[in-house]
């Protein structure tokens, strides 16, 4: 199944079935609109796989520099960390805050080497 959304330029489409995400859908938006993410911070949530992890790559290749959040093996997460840092040039950080609580953790903490 695919899913598409295109009620703005900056649409991303995403295939269910587990292929990668179409980055290209984000960035050529942008790009034909004069647009660019760089020096902004994007905070994407359910970001250490499947489609979560497919927006936190389109929002880098578009220059954001991220914060994920998500679930997962800490060896793995900093290895997701680490390679879109270098496949696009932007800083990525991990937060494993838990969302699901409504009250805030007492001092948010942040991973960056």
């Amino acid at each position: 199944m695919r899913v598409s959304e295109k009620c703005h330029p900056l649409a991303i489409r995403a295939d269910m079935a587990g292929q990668q995400p179409a980055i290209a859908s984000l960035t050529n938006g942008m790009e034909a609109h004069g647009m660019t993410l760089r020096g902004r911070m994007a905070v994407v949530t359910g970001s250490t796989s499947g489609i979560g992890l497919g927006i936190a790559r389109g929002l880098a290749a578009a220059d954001a520099d991220l914060v994920l959040n998500g679930l997962g093996d800490a060896a793995q997460i900093d290895a997701i960390r680490a390679a879109i840092g270098d496949e696009f040039g932007v800083r990525v950080t991990y937060s494993a805050a838990d969302i699901s609580k409504t009250e805030p953790p007492p001092k948010a903490r942040m991973s960056n080497p």
